[in-house]
């Protein structure tokens, strides 16, 4: 295992996830802006995922490697156990730590350990007082017990991004039709068809199962906090910035994905939400707010898509969410 790189020496200690496709100074250089405006007595920790992965879309132009993962996509069982078991090991060598955050792999690996540890040990402090979720998408489950079953959806159109449990069951039954379709052919989503299953961030801001957004929507710059609807482009990518595959090899292994129609494990701590109204993955990141105890949620959308703008008015109010929610951590105690 890589040592962990420190950031400052502090009191408050968070562990900081990156996202696949990126590692620990990458990540450190692209929560910068924000980290810069929270207490100096916050310390934030910096390890890196085991796998080596394909550059996210425009990082290699950037910085350089190596590209790192905590699992690789997707991940059969064993893959996302090791993740955990990684994490634990972090927490108790180098913990206990206040608070996680992680970006998209990370910020879903974070849910993930939150999830079944509030599953499978409800009693037991959980390993952390509150979560940042940046960009996220929604956590996979080790067991089988947990979850939407996803595996005929990844075996046969990729990824699917859009978070609506309906969506995904329509896929699914969509993938059972295949060997009834000439050649065998795979049924794949155009452009159009994902656009239809990302909802937009004004309805789900209003809805009576999604948490408002509680920032601020008086910021000025392009960046900013928005309620305009989402949009998402033709080159549709994964949490990190790759394309879209048509298809993946599972490696024979079934795949399961928390979702909060299905499941009713929540994240019984304080979480930040930060998500971005063009993030092809927007609607995973609002059912993860789901996935949270609503009075302990805090959400923005920062107005970009999969990634962390970095204007002054949209940083301002990142750290604020974040301030904001350790805040109410510290209450809990």
């Amino acid at each position: 295992m890589l040592p962990i790189q420190v950031e400052d020496i502090g009191k408050m200690k968070i562990l900081c996830l990156h996202g696949m496709g990126t590692n620990a100074d990458i990540f450190r250089a692209q929560t910068a802006s924000f980290r810069s405006l929270l207490p100096s007595y916050y310390t934030f920790y910096f390890p890196e995922g085991e796998y080596e992965c394909a550059a996210a879309d425009g990082i290699a132009e950037v910085y350089p490697g190596p590209y790192l993962c905590w699992y690789p996509f997707p991940p059969t069982l064993d893959h996302l156990s090791e993740a955990h078991e990684l994490i634990w090991n972090i927490i108790e060598e180098d913990g206990p730590f206040d608070g996680v955050m992680g970006f998209s792999q990370g910020a879903a690996l974070a849910a993930s350990i939150l999830l079944h540890h509030e599953k499978n040990t409800p009693l037991e402090t959980p390993p952390f007082r509150f979560a940042i979720f940046i960009c996220a998408s929604l956590p996979f489950s080790v067991d089988q017990t947990s979850g939407f079953e996803l595996t005929q959806v990844f075996t046969y159109s990729g990824d699917p991004m859009p978070g609506d449990l309906n969506r995904w069951q329509d896929l699914v039954n969509r993938e059972q039709l295949t060997d009834q379709k000439p050649n065998n052919e795979p049924f794949q989503l155009d452009a159009q068809e994902l656009q239809s299953f990302v909802e937009p961030i004004s309805r789900a801001s209003s809805s009576n199962n999604i948490a408002a957004t509680n920032s601020s929507s008086s910021y000025s710059d392009s960046d900013s906090v928005s309620t305009e609807d989402t949009t998402l482009s033709d080159n549709c990518s994964l949490g990190d910035g790759e394309e879209v595959p048509l298809s993946v090899n599972t490696n024979g292994t079934r795949i399961f994905r928390f979702h909060p129609e299905v499941d009713t494990v929540r994240i019984s701590i304080p979480t930040a939400h930060v998500y971005g109204k063009n993030d092809p993955y927007l609607s995973q990141s609002v059912q993860l707010v789901n996935m949270s105890q609503l009075d302990l949620v805090r959400a923005m959308d920062h107005g970009g898509a999969h990634d962390i703008p970095r204007s002054n008015s949209v940083t301002k109010a990142i750290a604020d969410t974040i301030e904001k929610t350790i805040m109410k951590s510290e209450f809990m105690i």
